[in-house]
């Protein structure tokens, strides 16, 4: 009997046991956790594996206890372990849904600022240019910025990173800067006897420049000065005060590198039996930076004019080679911590002094940091493009990948664009009653107007304008023709073009050409450098412009190069410093005959353009005829432009030209 009970008693529980069992399960398959279309793909748990407690809970049906207490307490477990189990996973949905809005959130963030970063790229990958057009794109390399940093003084750079910065005609001035100008002697011998060795001696002439030039740039920078121009055979720069230093500290700095540069410059060794020195010239006062230009023809240069500039003009004409000659202004501001002597009675006559040292209680200030370059931003690119020429661009676009600053070497930079070529170099010397010292609105029109008047004909004739400065010699611009066969044809219109346009100016040049194998590529080093043709051509022509009056002088190459189109009458034989007695030639006009005129007519438009831009040529009635005779050929859109200039001929003249010409009719009255 008592067996027959204990089996029907183990047969009742397993029939709870199943029955409690499936109740279990009907209740985890409602929640929603577990449906099949939730996120969630995991299966539901089973009983005893939800947690410790529920297994346990399971081993009290192996226990000899009551029926009814066992089965009470498996459901209350078992409905404890499954509330907490729904709870729990509640809050991981909760918390995954949680999760899941602050991505959201995070993605339409970062969304945001992927599209900004990728109009960003769009602005610097094309620059488009300042007047709006999409012809004028400017395209956007590593290295290009660090490269155009070095061809400019920080005094630009500093200008063009301004927010405020807009490319247009302006100034700005600077009180309480001292300039020096380091002008090296003996450079004209050197060239020479180099230049006689053909492209490797020309070569070597650069080398050389650069040897002697990054010298100078490691003491200026040294001192916290800025290179502003590099003149030729010789080098300008200022030091100019900051928040940190006074006018005199600036002077002092000035001085102190004057005396650095004399120690370690002179009889520098630059050639075989050539040895080099220098001039040293300080100046203090205002300076002015002249900005001209325009940003149509998408180019602007850098004038620096003032005080000191007309001190620097006035001690050229007193200082010898190992000299170094203050102005007044300059001595006056350091007096207490120099030595000087009198120059000479002409040159105490205007207040020069001769620095021999420092005085003997001076105490030389604590070296200041080297000068860090100026940094940029690369959305400025197109700025600061705008005061090389595009030749110039062009050249270091094709290397701007490759190089940068802090990497790359003045000698890599000078591997991968330097050349040799044939050239013909214009170099103008410029005077007019519009330009002074001085600053105001007045000034900076005359500059304009001047930089105007031979920049236009330099595009007009595709040359390329090396450097527009005032130095020593005055103001001047140095324009180069090359990398055509007819570049010396395309030089002589280009400089009377100029001449044309300064006469109606009122302007007065000089100019001189002359032609000849140079060597282009940067001078200078990594620092500060400018891209330079060099070579003796170059300084024929400076000398020729020195002895110009209001004319145009040319060396013999330039005018056995030309004379098929131009006229040019010798001058004679002239000295010339450096070279001894040079024939020289003068530039009349262009040719006015009949072939010449008809072969205009035949080879473009341009050559008879620049005909006609001449009214000088036309000296009778048959000029004027032969000129017409090309105008028909070019359209009736050149009429006006050349009735413009037949305003000066006699009326009769004109008359007679406009009744025989096929092409002009009686409708033409408005002409006559």
């Amino acid at each position: 009997m008592m067996k027959m009970f204990e089996a029907k008693l183990e047969e009742q529980r397993q029939a709870e046991e199943k029955a409690m069992q499936e109740q279990l399960l009907l209740t985890n398959d409602s929640q929603p956790i577990f449906q099949r279309d939730n996120i969630d793909r995991r299966p539901p748990p089973r009983i005893g594996s939800i947690n410790p407690e529920l297994h346990a809970s399971t081993n009290l049906l192996n226990q000899p206890v009551n029926a009814a207490a066992a089965r009470q307490a498996i459901i209350t477990t078992n409905s404890q372990a499954v509330a907490d189990s729904a709870l729990s996973q509640l809050r991981e949905r909760e918390k995954n849904k949680e999760m899941a809005t602050k991505n959201m959130e995070f993605s339409v963030k970062l969304s945001a600022q992927r599209n900004e970063i990728e109009a960003l790229k769009a602005q610097l990958v094309e620059v488009v240019g300042g007047d709006g057009s999409q012809g004028s794109k400017s395209k956007y390399k590593h290295g290009m910025i660090d490269l155009l940093l070095i061809l400019q003084p920080n005094m630009v750079i500093n200008n063009v990173a301004a927010p405020a910065y807009e490319p247009k005609p302006h100034f700005s001035v600077h009180k309480g800067v001292t300039v020096l100008f380091a002008d090296i002697s003996g450079y004209t011998a050197l060239a020479q006897t180099l230049g006689a060795a053909g492209a490797a001696g020309t070569e070597l002439l650069s080398k050389s420049l650069d040897d002697f030039f990054g010298i100078a740039i490691t003491s200026i920078y040294r001192f916290n000065g800025d290179v502003i121009k590099f003149c030729g055979d010789a080098i300008l720069c200022v030091f100019e005060p900051d928040r940190n230093s006074t006018p005199a500290d600036s002077a002092l700095a000035a001085v102190l590198c004057a005396m650095e540069l004399k120690a370690k410059l002179r009889n520098f060794k630059a050639a075989e039996g050539v040895m080099l020195d220098l001039k040293l010239m300080i100046g203090h006062g205002e300076i002015v930076g002249n900005y001209v230009g325009d940003s149509a023809l998408n180019h602007f240069e850098f004038l620096v004019t003032g005080q000191p500039m007309d001190q620097m003009t006035q001690a050229e004409h007193y200082v010898v080679p190992g000299d170094i000659i203050m102005s007044k202004e300059a001595h006056a501001i350091v007096e207490d911590s120099v030595v000087v002597k009198d120059v000479n009675p002409q040159a105490a006559a205007f207040g020069f002094k001769l620095l021999v040292g420092t005085t003997p209680s001076f105490v030389p200030p604590v070296a200041p940091p080297p000068s860090i370059p100026v940094r940029l931003s690369a959305n400025r690119q197109r700025l600061l493009e705008m005061f090389n020429e595009s030749t110039i661009v062009e050249k270091l676009d094709g290397i701007a990948g490759s190089w940068t600053r802090l990497e790359r070497s003045s000698s890599s930079l000078r591997s991968r664009v330097s050349r040799h070529d044939l050239c013909t170099i214009l170099f103008i010397n410029m005077s007019s009653d519009k330009i002074s010292s001085e600053s105001n609105e007045e000034v900076l029109e005359g500059l304009n107007e001047a930089f105007m008047a031979f920049y236009h004909p330099t595009k007009l004739f595709q040359g390329t304008l090396r450097q527009f400065l005032l130095d020593d010699k005055g103001m001047v611009a140095i324009i180069v023709f090359s990398g055509r066969e007819s570049n010396t044809i395309s030089a002589c219109r280009c400089s009377l073009k100029i001449q044309e346009n300064f006469t109606s100016n009122d302007i007065e040049a000089n100019i001189g050409i002359a032609t000849g194998k140079v060597f282009f590529g940067p001078v200078g080093d990594e620092r500060r450098c400018e891209m330079a043709w060099i070579g003796d051509s170059v300084n024929l022509a400076a000398r020729l412009m020195g002895k110009a009056e209001d004319t145009i002088f040319v060396d013999k190459a330039t005018c056995e190069n030309a004379s098929s189109e131009l006229s040019f009458e010798m001058h004679g034989m002239v000295e010339l410093k450096g070279k001894g007695a040079v024939t020289i030639y003068e530039l009349l006009g262009l040719k006015h005959r009949g072939s010449v005129l008809m072969e205009g007519r035949r080879r473009s438009s341009v050559s008879s353009e620049a005909l006609l831009s001449r009214p000088a040529v036309f000296d009778n009635a048959a000029s004027v005829l032969s000129a017409i005779s090309v105008e028909a050929c070019l359209g009736n859109a050149r009429k006006k432009e050349a009735h413009s200039h037949r305003k000066a001929f006699d009326r009769e003249a004109i008359c007679f030209c406009l009744s025989i010409s096929r092409r002009w009719t009686s409708t033409d009255d408005e002409y006559r």
